[in-house]
C-alpha cells in the first residue's frame, strides 16, 4: 500500500482486494500458517480471519478473479467492470478482506511493501427496507398441539376400582387353587 488505510468504526458492506507482493515460498508459508497470520500481514493483530481469504488466482482457472468476485461475493458487472483490465492482469495471490473482519472497530492499516490495495468495492447486502408480512397458520396464537387434559376424578376412581376388582379376583383364584 502506498499510504496508511483508515477503516471507519462500524463499517459494513465493503470488500477490499489486495495484491500480495511476496515470493512463492513466503506465500506458501502464509497459506499454511494459522488464519491469524493474515491479520498480522495487514499490520493488525485483532482481525477476524473468518472474513479474510487468501486466493491463488491460478486456482480459479476459467472462472478467473472477475468471475470469482461476481459469483462468490455477488459483485455485479457494474461494480467490477471499471477494474476489469486491472483485475485480469493480476497474477499470483490476492487477499480479500471484508468489512466484518475489522469487527466494527476503527482501524488504520499501516503502509506495507508486501501489499498493494487494488480496489475497494461496495457489496450488496439484503434489502430489508420493505418488510414482508408473514402469514402462516403456524404463527397464529393457539395453533400448537392441544394441551393434554388431566383425567377427571371419576375416571381415576373407575381405574382404581377396576384394578381393585382384578386384584380381588386373582387373590380369590389363588386361594381356591391352594385349597383344592
Amino acid at each position: 500500500m502506498t499510504n496508511d488505510l483508515t477503516i471507519q468504526a462500524a463499517e459494513t458492506g465493503r470488500l477490499r482486494l489486495f495484491a500480495i507482493n511476496l515470493d512463492a515460498k513466503a506465500v506458501a508459508e502464509l497459506d499454511n500458517a494459522e488464519p491469524e497470520a493474515l491479520g498480522l500481514m495487514l499490520g493488525v493483530d485483532d482481525l477476524d480471519p473468518t472474513y479474510m481469504e487468501l486466493v491463488r488466482i491460478e486456482d480459479l482457472s476459467e472462472l478467473g478473479l472477475i468471475g470469482y468476485l461476481r459469483e462468490g461475493y455477488d459483485l455485479g458487472d457494474d461494480i467490477v467492470g471499471a477494474d476489469r483490465t486491472k483485475l485480469a492482469a493480476l497474477r499470483g495471490h490476492v487477499l480479500i478482506v471484508l468489512s466484518l473482519a475489522f469487527q466494527g472497530h476503527a482501524v488504520t492499516l499501516p503502509k506495507r511493501a508486501e501489499l498493494t490495495l487494488i480496489a475497494t468495492y461496495t457489496t450488496h447486502g439484503p434489502d430489508w427496507s420493505e418488510g414482508m408480512a408473514l402469514s402462516t397458520p403456524s404463527a397464529e396464537p393457539y395453533s400448537g398441539p392441544p394441551v393434554k387434559k388431566r383425567p377427571s376424578d371419576a375416571a381415576m376412581s373407575g381405574r382404581i376400582a377396576t384394578f381393585a376388582l382384578l386384584f380381588i379376583f386373582l387373590f380369590t383364584a389363588v386361594f381356591i387353587w391352594i385349597a383344592a
